[in-house]
């Protein structure tokens, strides 16, 4: 697989806190 498990579960967390809105993401990241 091109995509390393580690860097999809952070996308996913990512895409998670934009769906929910929150800007306190767990990967730390602003949610757009």
């Amino acid at each position: 697989r091109p995509v390393p498990d580690v860097a999809a579960d952070r996308l996913r967390k990512y895409a998670d806190s934009i769906r929910a809105g929150s800007n306190d993401a767990v990967t730390g990241e602003p949610a757009r």
